[in-house]
């Protein structure tokens, strides 16, 4: 949920910062969405963070082999406005400044159940390349999903963006 904040304010400070941009330039009202996401071993406490290396991977695979994991996503929206200038001539002497309007934030949970792993399914799978970028070591939307015996919850959520509970 930090994430998702850190994210929106970063966004929003490099609008406030476009330099030579105009109002013209720019809608004067903008939705930014953000969200990051997370997996946790059954612990509650222990997060699955991208791999650094095949040893990394294993070991976070060990973890959640014939065991369920969850995943968590954080999603934020933030509607913000452009602020009336002053003058005409404010317009291209001044950077725009956007205001908050609302923002509004959930933090979607599915459970994943993994089936157990060999060493030998390990290695394949760490041998594709897949692992190497994904939180977990696994994408459900690659090769990682023949580990998935079932999930509990959004499958969108698990890929990255709960769609249906973002959308509501």
């Amino acid at each position: 949920e930090r994430m998702v904040v850190t994210k929106a304010e970063a966004a929003i400070q490099k609008l406030n910062e476009t330099g030579n941009a105009t109002k013209s330039d720019l809608a004067e009202q903008i939705l930014i969405l953000t969200s990051d996401t997370i997996g946790v071993l059954p612990d509650g406490k222990t997060v699955l963070v991208k791999p650094i290396d095949r040893k990394h991977a294993y070991s976070m695979w060990q973890k959640m082999s014939d065991s369920v994991h969850e995943v968590w996503t954080a999603v934020q929206a933030t509607h913000i406005q452009l602020l009336p200038t002053r003058s005409e001539h404010d317009v291209s002497t001044h950077n725009p400044t956007f205001r908050i309007i609302k923002q509004q934030k959930i933090t979607e949970r599915t459970e994943v159940s993994f089936i157990p792993l060999t060493p030998q399914m390990m290695s394949n799978y760490w041998d594709s390349g897949e692992p190497a970028d994904k939180a977990g070591g696994y994408g459900i939307q690659g090769l990682g999903a023949a580990w998935v015996s079932r999930i509990n919850g959004s499958y969108t959520n698990v890929v990255g963006l709960p769609l249906s509970q973002t959308l509501a």
